[in-house]
């Protein structure tokens, strides 16, 4: 089996205000990117999705539902590693990732649909250009 490589994109979700930084693979769901995002950007989806969310380090895993659902409906997410190509030179690198939302949330590729972003002071990747941040309010 020919490992797949994953090139690094900013993704938005479907009624967020955000960008995010992921790992794509090219493969689509329904016709929405597929990302992958490591620790710090997946902290971050889960925060701007207005999630309940948990990290469990022994089992490597974010378990998350939505504010209104019960404990049952909680989804567990496992981290595994991914290959990235590394443009610069050409190689790869490994990288830990997790799949949130990947193959049931609505995800755009900003590259691939011309989704024009802004990065914030605060560090978040905006979709709106024009307003503030709903982070920070700059």
């Amino acid at each position: 089996m020919i490992p797949t490589t994953f090139t690094r994109r900013l993704f938005t979700l479907d009624g967020c205000p955000y960008a995010f930084e992921g790992l794509t693979d090219e493969n689509h769901w329904n016709g929405w990117a597929t990302p992958v995002f490591e620790f710090e950007q997946a902290k971050l989806v889960l925060r701007a999705g207005m999630l309940v969310w948990s990290y469990d380090e022994a089992s490597d895993t974010f378990s998350f539902r939505n504010q209104d659902e019960c404990e049952a409906d909680t989804v567990d997410i496992r981290g595994r590693d991914v290959e990235e190509l590394v443009d610069i030179w050409t190689g790869t690198v490994t990288r830990h990732v997790y799949e949130i939302g990947t193959g049931w949330w609505i995800w755009d590729d900003c590259t691939e649909h011309n989704i024009p972003t802004r990065l914030c002071s605060c560090g978040l990747n905006l979709t709106d250009v024009n307003s503030p941040c709903p982070g920070c309010g700059r």
